[in-house]
């Protein structure tokens, strides 16, 4: 049988294509195309889960995106959390590993994983009797009908004949919302071709963040080595101008000699951004009522020259949550974010910050595990149009007067907090940058 046939499988899989190449252009990071190429192949397999399994360095398989019953496998699904809270953890989990994971040869995940073959049920026998290596190791875990999987298809993802992974999908229903007994040969072909579609859309986006990463390290080493020889030469040109102070001048003499130092006091300012971009980042992190910590910070904003109107508002009503952070390091993030608002917004400015916790939608589709705290800041300026929204974290790029050094010195800082930064206000309506922060955070840089 040949791919489109029909002419709703032809629908389903260009819809699916097109979707997933919208999701290319517009996804955040690799995390976030894999959520939402996920969301997209659930919604077109007409199936109760659906779930893309990568194999880490160590080799393992692990889940890492997740729709259906199979978010129930993710740490951040609200599941897991809610046994965690619970004390349920060994309850819900049986002592295995979250989120899940199968061994090169373990189960059939692991046999596609190994032998590149995909897995097609019949729903003529029982998955233990048709495959021999099912394990159906998490089944506890995640089905809601009992244990009941009456039909399985995994695909595994391959780059140039090496497999980096599988996708999994299970329970296909019917029209009627009853569970078929299987896949059929037009399912197979056309989930076959969005794997390959997959395949192509996660290489793509893993070498284009791969290139921003070494770009971005070029960038620091290029920006370390000028700084140094900037830092120098602004050095001896204050030396000059020490001189030239305990000189007799003329009048104007004196102002110009004021005026070259300010100048002098810009370079170094840029010469401190650079280096501070280039150089590690050393945190040390204390507990804050992270609330309290917000407000103070904001409220002692030294900009002369600009009164803006505040407004906060905490989840928790006297500090907010209490949250794991390097306070010299998350001021320079809100000093940053309110010059921002200030370089586009001289007037009437209005800055609104709530602080609380993360919602679970948010931390699965960022990709993080575990709770954390938000910062959503917002201001009332012209906003940043969406074809900007990814490049203004970008080195040396600035659309107001600076180094365009700001904003990248901001992610790497909450970055090197654990957390992730995106910007994501309505043009025309101001900007609006949220922040998560994991309450637990590493102790070190990753």
């Amino acid at each position: 049988m040949t791919i489109g046939q029909t002419a709703e499988s032809r629908i389903r899989t260009l819809t699916a294509i097109r979707e997933i190449s919208q999701i290319i252009v517009s996804a955040f990071d690799l995390q976030d195309l894999l959520d939402r190429v996920v969301a997209t192949l659930f919604e077109v397999s007409r199936a109760e889960a659906c779930s893309i399994w990568l194999i880490d360095p160590d080799g393992k398989v692990r889940i890492k995106a997740a729709e259906g019953y199979h978010k129930r496998l993710l740490a951040n699904s609200p599941a897991y959390q809610e046994a965690l809270r619970s004390g349920r953890v060994e309850d819900y989990t049986k002592g295995l590993p979250i989120p899940a994971e199968y061994g090169r040869e373990e189960g059939v995940t692991g046999q596609i994983a190994k032998t590149g073959i995909h897995v097609l049920t019949t729903g003529g026998r029982p998955h233990a009797e048709a495959h021999p290596q099912w394990k159906g190791k998490y089944d506890r875990v995640q089905w809601p009908r009992g244990g009941v999987c009456k039909s399985f298809f995994g695909a595994p993802l391959k780059v140039q004949e090496r497999t980096i992974g599988v996708l999994k999908i299970e329970n296909k229903l019917e029209p009627s919302g009853e569970l078929a007994a299987a896949f059929n040969e037009e399912d197979e072909e056309v989930l076959t071709i969005l794997a390959n579609v997959i395949v192509v859309t996660f290489e793509n986006q893993r070498l284009a963040e791969e290139r921003r990463k070494q770009a971005e390290q070029a960038w620091r080493t290029i920006s370390a080595r000028l700084a140094h020889k900037i830092g120098n030469q602004n050095f001896a040109t204050k030396g000059l101008l020490s001189i030239l102070q305990k000189l007799s001048l003329p009048a104007d003499g004196d102002q110009l000699v004021a005026r070259a130092w300010l100048c002098c006091e810009g370079i170094d300012s840029v010469v401190n951004e650079a280096k501070k971009f280039s150089g590690p980042l050393a945190i040390q992190k204390k507990p804050r009522a992270l609330g309290k910590f917000v407000e103070v910070t904001v409220r002692s904003h030294p900009i002369a020259d600009w009164r803006a109107e505040y407004e906060f508002s905490h989840e928790d009503p006297t500090d907010g949550p209490v949250i794991s952070l390097d306070e010299a390091q998350m001021r320079h993030v809100l000093m940053e974010l309110l010059e921002n608002s200030q370089g586009f917004k001289k007037e009437n400015a209005r800055i609104t910050i709530h602080t609380g916790r993360a919602p679970q939608e948010m931390l699965t589709r960022w990709g993080l595990a575990g709770e954390c705290a938000l910062i959503n800041y917002a201001d009332n300026g012209p906003g940043i149009p969406d074809h900007h929204k990814e490049i203004i974290f970008e080195p040396f790029v600035s659309f107001r007067q600076g180094s365009g050094l700001g904003l990248s010195i901001v992610r790497q800082i909450v970055e090197a907090h654990g957390g992730r930064i995106k910007e994501c206000g309505k043009y025309g309506e101001g900007a609006r940058f949220l922040i998560c922060l994991p309450f637990q955070t590493p102790d070190h840089l990753p």
